[in-house]
């Protein structure tokens, strides 16, 4: 498994400290606004100099802080270990022109968040409601959908993709 580039990710913030005695953080953003939820699924923490992703379970606004609860998060002590790390998020999905075609993506590297190079794309499938990609990852057949939440930047300069494929999908295809 690769790292995600830290160029690729932006910075939002930082963890103060712990919140409570269930695992919960209080988040520091560099850009206040109330209420301003991450909008992804993931936070990444820099561990060792590394973007780490943590899923969120919770994010909440209270009184002006803002509350984070990560999975696997579920104590004090886990969460103290995490305060005073550097909190990024992959940018969001600039809106699309209309007339991108996927179709058009057929060559182009996809490059996952969390496991880096997945290959090149082989072939776009269309079915009813999603666009699906097709390429080889170690030697065996991927799928996966095309969809802007999981879409994060295309590159037709580097003619690349680059997605962040939900949790345990490569695990089906990979074992």
């Amino acid at each position: 498994m690769q790292a995600i580039e830290k160029i690729s990710l932006r910075r939002i913030g930082f963890f103060s400290k712990a919140h409570g005695f269930r695992g919960e953080l209080i988040l520091v953003p560099d850009n206040p606004a109330p209420g301003r939820n991450p909008d992804t699924g993931f936070l990444f923490l820099m561990i060792d100099g590394l973007p780490v992703p943590f899923a969120i379970e919770n994010f909440r606004d209270s009184g002006g802080v803002q509350i984070v609860k990560l999975e696997d998060v579920n104590d004090e002590s886990s969460a103290r270990k995490l305060t005073g790390l550097e909190v990024s998020i992959l940018p969001a999905v600039p809106d699309e022109p209309e007339d991108i075609e996927y179709r058009d993506l057929t060559g182009y590297l996809a490059i996952d968040a969390t496991f880096g190079p997945l290959g090149k794309i082989e072939a776009i499938e269309e079915f009813p409601m999603q666009r699906v990609a097709r390429c080889t990852v170690k030697g065996k057949e991927v799928l996966f959908p095309l969809a802007k939440g999981i879409v994060v930047r295309v590159s037709s300069s580097k003619k690349e993709v680059r997605v962040n494929l939900p949790p345990g999908l490569l695990d089906i295809y990979l074992g």
